[in-house]
C-alpha cells in the first residue's frame, strides 16, 4: 500500500471514528479518547445497566480502530450537576479508567 493510499485510509477510519463520538480528544502520547454521551435510549430496560446493540457496537468499532472509550451515562453526570468539584474529579477518574483500559488492551494485541 503506498503513502497515498495509507493517508486516505487513515482519513477515512477518522471520518468514520467522528461520525459516533460526541466529543474526541487527543492526549499527550498521540493517542485518542472518545466520549460517548449515554442517555437512557442507550441502555436496556433489563438489565438497565447493560448497552443496547447500537450502542454496544460503537463502542466495540472505535476500540477496533485504536480509540480508548469513556463512555458518560447523562443519568450519572446529572447526579452531580451542582458540584463542579465532584464533576471534575468523576471525569478525572473516568478518563484515567478509559485510557489505562485502552493502555492495556493495545498492550495485549
Amino acid at each position: 500500500m503506498g503513502p497515498q493510499q495509507q493517508q486516505q485510509q487513515q482519513q477515512e477510519q477518522q471520518e468514520q471514528v467522528d461520525a459516533i463520538i460526541d466529543v474526541c480528544l487527543k492526549m499527550p502520547d498521540g493517542g485518542r479518547v472518545a466520549v460517548l454521551v449515554l442517555d437512557e435510549s442507550r441502555y436496556c430496560n433489563h438489565p438497565t445497566n447493560r448497552l443496547r446493540g447500537a450502542a454496544a457496537v460503537d463502542i466495540l468499532v472505535l476500540k477496533a480502530l485504536g480509540v480508548s472509550v469513556l463512555p458518560l451515562p447523562v443519568a450519572e453526570w446529572q447526579l452531580l450537576r451542582d458540584d463542579a468539584a465532584r464533576q471534575q474529579k468523576y471525569l478525572t477518574a473516568r478518563l484515567a479508567a478509559a485510557v489505562g483500559g485502552g493502555q492495556a488492551e493495545r498492550r495485549q494485541q
